[in-house]
């Protein structure tokens, strides 16, 4: 568990340091199935009991004569919040209520959301065709 001292260790399970039991039994599976875990993203509890997410891979070594496991546990909760904020980011332009196009130099629309589009048109040949609104 990370964030314990060394002795605070002693008698307690490695999967105490897992939220969800289910990630440890799936790195367990995984090193049956090909002796090796890379990079697999899941939660893991620090010892204070907050929860944070970590990319871990384990190889199975010889160590002192015995065989061992060797983990790398790389905290990941930056990059998972980026990754949620990225996908409300590309959401955002749909979830929208205003008409939102996105247009190249040449005035070809790239995106247009539910709002534009419910304000336009298909030409013949596909293109759409965003009508004026009233008073504009």
């Amino acid at each position: 568990m990370v964030g314990a001292p060394p002795a605070a260790l002693i008698g307690r399970g490695v999967d105490d340091a897992y939220p969800d039991p289910k990630d440890y039994e799936a790195i367990l599976e995984t090193m049956r199935r090909d002796g090796v875990v890379r990079d697999r993203d899941h939660r893991f509890r620090h010892a204070d009991g907050h929860e944070f997410w970590v990319s871990c891979s384990v190889l199975s070594v010889t160590f002192e004569g015995q065989p061992a496991h060797l983990s790398a546990i790389l905290n990941i909760t930056e990059c998972k919040r980026a990754e949620q904020e990225l996908a409300f980011m590309v959401q955002f332009p749909e979830l929208n209520q205003a008409s939102l196009l996105r247009v190249d130099r040449d005035g070809s629309i790239l995106l247009a959301n539910a709002a534009a589009r419910a304000v336009s048109r298909r030409a013949p040949g596909g293109a759409i065709v965003v009508r004026a609104m009233p008073g504009r």
